[in-house]
């Protein structure tokens, strides 16, 4: 039987869908399936992002979290780290091999939102990548 579930694909909360568009296209490689003034459907390979525009009744939603499993972590950085160097302090951290047996990169994108890259490293190489 085919596997009924496809892919999660977390919703993020945002200011401006115009700004955190470029954003993710301009700074993590991401492309536009779908994009009106309060909503876009984002995606990369077999991640998508849906952002939401944060209303102003909206004020306690925190910020969210997504995990990207990678086969390669060090390849985001290198394609992508040099857009990233007017960030606030803090905004990048990694690559950095974990004691967990992950190599992480984490981004926040401008609404607080973090946006962590892992690949497996030692005994966990290879085992949320897709590989047999």
């Amino acid at each position: 039987m085919t596997e009924n579930f496809i892919q999660a694909t977390p919703f993020f909360t945002v200011r401006s869908i115009a700004d955190s568009v470029a954003f993710y296209c301009d700074r993590l490689g991401f492309a536009v399936y779908v994009q009106d003034k309060a909503y876009a459907y984002l995606g990369r390979g077999k991640v998508g992002i849906r952002l939401l525009i944060h209303s102003a009744e909206d004020r306690d939603i925190a910020p969210g979290t997504a995990y990207i499993d990678v086969r390669d972590v060090d390849s985001i950085f290198r394609d992508h780290g040099a857009s990233w160097a007017d960030l606030p302090d803090g905004a990048v951290h990694g690559p950095i091999d974990q004691n967990y047996n992950q190599r992480e990169l984490f981004i926040r994108d401008p609404d607080g939102n973090l946006i962590m890259f892992g690949q497996g490293i030692g005994p966990n190489e290879g085992q949320w990548d897709g590989r047999e």
